[in-house]
């Protein structure tokens, strides 16, 4: 029996393939090849059929590659990895390690998880992260801090500068940041931070960093309600395993230091990145909305707001930030 990650491998150079070739090839009938076929436009994937040319994906695909990511980070960063592992689909990146036991792990190493596909992808506030199959970036990467909760203040901001000093080492510029982990790029959101935390406020704590990237996202196929772009749509093909590995290096330079330097390093590049500086926006927790214009951020990573010639701090949990003039 083959799997689907089998199969996709297989047609993931967008040429025709005939029913026979692959199943000599992966060493099944053709029935079951055909039954598996039907089966991943539930991954996102349209298959193309044409009598006398056999089958192919409508796109060719970059999948993830283990090795070709190794080579691409950087010696002193290899080190800091206990494992890298590569799932055809999970129910998220995030899920997935925060699952796996921590018992051999040292706090200055990590565990990093990489999808072509997640099946219960995770945004803020619970939102579904949309997943197409080896189309976009899926990572998460787990660290232990021993200085405990209090000491990660302002990390999900840090996160988001180190998500753009990986895009622009691919040329990639114009990025923003929006308040208090999306990614943006002319307004649409690009990707976007999710950061699970398990532990004592004082004590040892582990966090589970997550990061969503769109590369390469199909309009008819994707039902999203707000406004989006991907990095296809803007620029030249993007190494999906090259851009993994920028940010896996970007993420444990972070973490390895965080705990000694905290958010401060990070204030000033946070704020010249901030999407919405100046800007009049509407604040919403649960039923209220609080309406001012945004002022950056503190040291700490709290949201100021000017209301009415007043500045009022806000910090994050069920905070939500938008534009005033958005629906």
């Amino acid at each position: 029996m083959i799997t689907d990650g089998e199969l996709i491998g297989f047609l993931s150079d967008g040429e025709f393939h005939s029913g026979e070739e692959i199943g000599l090839q992966l060493g099944v009938s053709r029935t079951a090849i055909w039954k598996r076929l039907k089966k991943l436009s539930s991954l996102g994937l349209k298959v193309d059929s044409i009598k006398g040319c056999g089958y192919r994906l409508s796109q060719k695909l970059e999948l993830l590659d283990k090795g070709l990511i190794e080579s691409y980070l950087s010696g002193n960063i290899k080190a800091a990895i206990n494992d890298l592992y590569i799932e055809s689909v999970t129910d998220s990146t995030n899920n997935y390690l925060l699952e796996r036991p921590k018992d051999n792990q040292t706090p200055s190493a990590a565990n990093i998880c990489l999808a072509e596909h997640q099946s219960g992808g995770r945004g803020r506030r619970g939102r579904q992260w949309m997943s197409p199959y080896g189309s976009n970036l899926y990572l998460s990467l787990d660290w232990q801090f021993e200085g405990g909760i209090a000491a990660l203040e302002g990390l999900s901001l840090a996160v988001g500068v180190v998500v753009v000093r990986s895009l622009s080492a691919l040329g990639i510029v114009g990025v923003s940041l929006k308040w208090p982990n999306d990614i943006l790029i002319d307004g649409a959101k690009l990707g976007g931070i999710l950061i699970d935390v398990k532990g004592d406020h004082a004590g040892p704590c582990r966090i589970v960093v997550g990061v969503g990237v769109n590369i390469n996202m199909s309009r008819q196929d994707v039902d999203i309600d707000q406004s989006w772009i991907d990095l296809k749509s803007i620029c030249a093909d993007i190494s999906r395993n090259k851009l993994a590995a920028y940010m896996i290096d970007e993420l444990i330079k972070l973490l390895a230091s965080y705990e000694m330097k905290g958010f401060q390093p990070y204030v000033a590049e946070w704020q010249r990145l901030d999407a919405f500086n100046g800007k009049l926006v509407d604040v919403i927790s649960g039923e209220q909305k609080i309406s001012g214009i945004c002022c950056g951020i503190a040291n700490n990573g709290a949201l100021i707001i000017d209301i009415d010639g007043v500045k009022k701090r806000m910090h994050g949990g069920e905070l939500s930030l938008r534009l005033s003039n958005e629906s």
